[in-house]
């Protein structure tokens, strides 16, 4: 009798269907020097580390005191290196302290180049010059996380 119950766990555990996790949807209202950052990032639900694969979807306005440029999904590409972005159920965090080379980085792909970027990141690696941008270490260390 025990060895069937435990066949039959066994076996549940096999076949049973994996757990869906629902998407998050975070607001983001950024400071980055006299710019911001606003809108929403969408990740498909995972908690801890986040991949560029697990960032969904986005709307952001990124805004340098003087141009104002959208973000779409439709428009622009994320890309994230590293293990210093991770979500929770009510956070999105990015760990500027780790002082590694982890990036989590928005551009548009449909205009000239970085045009409408924001780069994210923990060392003083991105080098961008572009509308919106937080890869300078005085700007990196003015934005402020989580990014709800």
């Amino acid at each position: 009798m025990r060895n069937s119950l435990i066949i039959a766990l066994v076996f549940g555990a096999l076949v049973a269907p994996p757990v869906l996790k629902a998407n998050i949807t975070y607001e983001v209202n950024l400071t980055v020097g006299a710019g911001s950052m606003t809108g929403s990032i969408t990740t498909d639900g995972t908690i801890g580390a986040l991949g560029t694969g697990d960032i969904v979807g986005w709307n952001l306005t990124l805004n340098d005191g003087t141009s104002i440029a959208d973000l779409t999904t439709s428009n622009s590409v994320t890309n994230v290196i590293g293990t210093d972005l991770t979500g929770s159920l009510s956070a999105i965090l990015f760990n500027f302290s780790a002082g590694d080379e982890s990036q989590f980085v928005f551009y548009n792909q449909t205009s000239e180049p970085n045009y409408g970027t924001v780069c994210i990141e923990a060392g003083n690696n991105c080098g961008a010059t572009s509308l919106t941008s937080s890869c300078t270490t005085s700007t990196r260390t003015a934005a402020t996380l989580p990014l709800t």
